[in-house]
């Protein structure tokens, strides 16, 4: 009970002290008063240690044998009641708020070792906590706050840290108030907004699926209950007004809401102009200028946040996650939209021609290289990851001398005449030797563009035996 307070305790200790006969000389009173000042050591700041030099320091101090009178130092000397001190350990663990430096009441998750046994100890910070040997880590997992991990057990620094303040700093997320002032979390931006899922699914798949007015009403007055930030309320301003437009308007002033939301509630409101750029990416014409510059660099962040983030930045093996700057789902719901434009030019007479010619090595055509061909074939070979036009070349020479060295060996040097099997094999060895020798970041050559382009090689001149594996 050293340094907690308690109040049953409490009680306990003030009912001896109020007790007073002959039987209770000034040694009770001595040990009542010395219960008193552990009860509340440091303030509830400070605790007893349990190591082996704190365990003999209060062996001394507390020795049973208390004096009768003041003047006793017969039996034990009374200056070593004192020695108690050499026992005490700074271990209130306090939270602070890292914007306003007060000290903020949350819920931690504290893992303690007992000899075999791991536990987790749910603690309510400020608090007292076990002894540093014994804590491996401590976790801030709450909604209100952003997530904060500390790893004693492996990382040094994170305990000498500890060690050095016992003070451990968090951020408030904006779309949440403190546990002082709301302590049923009654006034969260989530409750005021109705709920966040639908404006989530508007930056995924933008659609005019519903025309009603944001639930919170007037949303400059719902943003500023929340945030100073003049930037927000001017972008609601003019980007996010509940007026009487149609179409495309309405379509982008629901997704300026949203983005809007999002940014506010994650505490990023740098990636308001990410979020724009966006759609602005979804409602590119293809025959832009910029197109493909952009689409490439969409590309980078659909294969960055995909196959990258979350094995490297994302903190999970820290065992601290971290939320990405934008949401995977946007990426890809606008790679997404751009692919459904591409659908239709994938079928056109004209592409399929330019394509073969430039699959074969050839020159495209100059009756289609004005419009379908330059512009859709840059566009589809980004997309898919397709090698250079002479690599695809060499690739077709060997696929059909493979096809025409092996398809009557015995195995294992040849496929004893299964044609299926042999056109299968050297579709994976295109695949596999077109994806490492292309030239673009990210994903690899897509399987789809692959037997499209098997589909030109066989219908052009020069395809040989080599046919699409079905």
């Amino acid at each position: 009970m050293a340094g907690t307070g308690e109040i049953n305790c409490l009680r306990r200790l003030r009912y001896s002290y109020g007790m007073y006969n002959q039987a209770m000389r000034y040694g009770t009173h001595m040990a009542t008063h010395m219960s008193l000042g552990l009860l509340f050591l440091g303030g509830g700041r400070y605790t007893l240690g349990s190591s082996d030099a704190a365990v003999a320091c209060l062996i001394a101090a507390f020795f049973p044998r208390f004096a009768p009178v003041s003047s006793d130092n017969k039996s034990y000397l009374q200056a070593l009641r004192h020695l108690w001190v050499l026992a005490v350990e700074p271990r209130c663990l306090i939270a602070r708020d890292v914007d306003t430096k007060e000290i903020v009441y949350l819920p931690v998750k504290i893992k303690v070792k007992e000899g075999p046994d791991v536990g987790v100890a749910q603690l309510i910070s400020p608090t007292l906590i076990p002894d540093f040997d014994k804590v491996l880590s401590i976790r801030i997992d709450t909604p209100r706050y952003w997530p904060f991990y500390l790893d004693l057990a492996n990382v040094r620094r994170h305990k000498d840290s500890l060690l050095r303040s016992q003070t451990i700093y968090v951020k408030r997320r904006t779309a949440f108030l403190s546990y002082l002032e709301d302590p049923k979390g009654s006034r969260s931006l989530f409750v005021r907004s109705g709920s966040s899922s639908g404006d989530a699914a508007t930056l995924d798949f933008p659609r005019l699926t519903d025309t009603k007015a944001h639930p919170a009403g007037d949303l400059n007055q719902f943003i500023s209950s929340f945030s100073i930030d003049p930037f927000f309320l001017a972008f609601a301003d003019h980007f996010c007004r509940n007026a009487s437009e149609t179409g495309p308007e309405q379509l982008f002033n629901a997704y300026c809401r949203a983005s809007l939301l999002d940014s506010i509630l994650q505490d990023k409101p740098q990636t308001l102009q990410s979020h724009l750029l966006l759609y602005r990416y979804r409602t590119m014409s293809p025959t832009s200028r910029h197109f493909h510059l952009r689409l490439q660099d969409l590309r980078f962040a659909v294969d960055f946040y995909g196959k990258l983030y979350d094995r490297r930045f994302s903190g999970r093996s820290e065992s601290n996650p971290r939320a990405p700057l934008i949401r995977e789902g946007t990426l890809s719901g606008t790679l997404y939209a751009q692919d459904q434009q591409l659908e239709s030019v994938r079928t056109d007479p004209a592409f399929l021609s330019a394509l073969g010619a430039y699959a074969r090595g050839e020159s495209i055509p100059t009756s289609t290289a004005d419009i379908v061909g330059a512009s859709a074939i840059a566009w589809y070979l980004l997309r898919n990851n397709v090698p250079v036009s002479t690599l695809l070349g060499v690739l077709q020479g060997l696929a059909q001398r493979a096809h025409a060295a092996c398809v009557q060996l015995p195995p294992p040097e040849g496929s004893g005449g299964d044609g299926v099997a042999l056109e299968r094999g050297i579709r994976e060895v295109l695949h596999a030797t077109g994806t490492q020798m292309t030239t673009t970041l990210g994903s690899g050559w897509s399987m789809r563009s692959l037997d499209e382009i098997l589909q030109v090689w066989r219908a052009g001149p020069g395809s040989g035996q080599l046919a699409l594996a079905e």
